[in-house]
């Protein structure tokens, strides 16, 4: 139970992260109320820009001494924006947004250690749509 309040920790803090992403600064986009806890497809999407945390999971853990554990956790996060003239710039501008936010977190670093991002974006139509991985460790203290 304990592993699973850790975990819904980290996406809460990961969405509370990237909704700062708000057009202010150097973000080029506001995603104010438009992040998600959950995947929508593209299809069924209603909002652009956006993004939803689409999946968390846990890898094999490694215990490091009597009551610690270290897990690997995966986050997949999807982004869509729609753009009549140039999606794949649009879509490139918010992979810019998201991975600027999440390595701005000071308080992510509490939570997860070795983070690691990976990106992968495409277009079709007038849509750019993002997949951006995060993988990290996290620890999990049995009590």
């Amino acid at each position: 139970m304990a592993i699973n309040n850790r975990l819904n920790e980290i996406k809460e803090r990961i969405k509370e992260q990237l909704e700062w992403i708000d057009g202010s600064d150097d973000y080029n986009f506001d995603l104010t109320n438009k992040v998600r806890t959950q995947f929508v497809p593209l299809d069924e999407n209603d909002l652009f820009p956006s993004l939803c945390i689409a999946s968390l999971s846990t890898g094999e853990s490694n215990r490091i001494d009597q009551v610690t554990y270290q897990i690997p956790v995966v986050v997949e996060i999807v982004g869509y924006v729609m753009d009549d003239t140039d999606p794949l710039g649009a879509i490139l501008k918010l992979a810019m947004d998201a991975e600027k936010a999440i390595y701005s977190d000071p308080s992510l670093d509490k939570l997860v250690w070795d983070l690691r991002v990976t990106i992968e974006i495409g277009t079709l139509r007038e849509f750019g749509v993002l997949l951006m991985t995060l993988i990290a460790n996290t620890d999990f203290i049995l009590q």
